[in-house]
């Protein structure tokens, strides 16, 4: 049980420090982008698809932001020492490999009008499946009460749309209980994007095996190597390959989200992108001068 085949399954060369300084400078670019463009664009009128995208596309910025706080090496937070262990990215890598899928999906421009209807209603009953499950586990009468004649209005609305009748039987079905968050699957959507099947599957595996506390995660550790949060070139390969997967999977994101806006391409300028709030670089001029003011004032008292 020792040894450590999952990790020699990626590695195809020595993955040192240097690389993964390069792959976190070009990810924390691919982030500040995507935060940029995200803030520039907030709040206007636009068509369904592009505006319940947007909302999506706000959830991978959120998780970007997280990992960019949680990395080793990182230049968004601050510690008195780095901490070497793949848990530490790994519930927000998955995040964003999950998010990439749902935001290109939704933001597509769709076939037709009944298409459109048939991934927002899928997506409406999947949320209201879960409301009405965790009201149902608090006994809250009047809630199960709402959110049951929600889901017979959302299945009355699938059940009247002649694209989702023309879906697979197994297909309708799951999206009728809820079961289902879109109506094409992932590995279609896999595929669809040209994103490496194998890699994005064994990655997104390993990555639940982390999150979950599975043997995976801990048949390998080692003192004061694997396992202790100290430096290891294991958990160094691993947060190498997720990094440079999720870099991929957001420069299209960002790709996307500008095709939508044309005007926001302005906002792109690496780590140079401004918004707010932020690492102190990122701040836009007014807020580094209200900071440095009030910084100013704290030294004078």
């Amino acid at each position: 049980m020792q040894d450590d085949t999952e990790c020699n399954f990626f590695l195809s060369e020595r993955l040192t420090v240097e690389v993964y300084k390069r792959l976190l400078d070009e990810f924390d670019a691919v982030i500040c982008e995507s935060i940029a463009m995200n803030q520039f664009t907030a709040g206007r009128y636009v068509v369904a698809h592009v505006g319940f995208g947007s909302q999506i596309f706000t959830r991978l910025c959120i998780h970007g932001e997280c990992l960019l706080s949680a990395a080793p090496m990182s230049r968004w937070y601050k510690k008195d020492f780095h901490f070497w262990d793949l848990s530490c990215i790994a519930a927000h890598v998955r995040a964003l490999m999950e998010g990439y899928l749902f935001y290109m999906y939704i933001s597509e421009e769709p076939l037709c009008e009944n298409e459109w209807k048939a991934k927002l209603w899928t997506m409406h009953m999947n949320d209201c499946i879960k409301r009405l499950k965790l009201m149902q586990s608090t006994g809250d009468a009047d809630k199960i009460t709402f959110f049951e004649t929600e889901r017979d209005k959302i299945r009355d609305n699938l059940n009247s749309n002649d694209f989702f009748l023309k879906l697979p039987s197994s297909v309708k079905k799951n999206c009728l209980n809820g079961k289902f968050l879109m109506i094409y699957p992932r590995d279609e959507l896999i595929l669809k994007y040209k994103i490496d099947k194998n890699l994005f599957d064994s990655i997104f595996d390993i990555l639940s095996n982390y999150i979950h506390i599975l043997p995976i995660s801990f048949y390998n550790h080692e003192p004061n190597k694997r396992g202790s949060g100290m430096f290891n070139e294991t958990d160094l390969g691993y947060m190498c390959l997720c990094l440079d997967i999720i870099i991929t999977l957001m420069r299209q994101c960002n790709e996307r989200l500008a095709g939508a806006f044309p005007d926001a391409q302005s906002c792109r300028k690496g780590k140079k992108s401004v918004f707010s709030p932020g690492p102190k670089a990122n701040l836009p001029q007014l807020v580094r001068e209200h900071q440095n003011r009030n910084i100013k004032k704290k030294r004078k008292k």
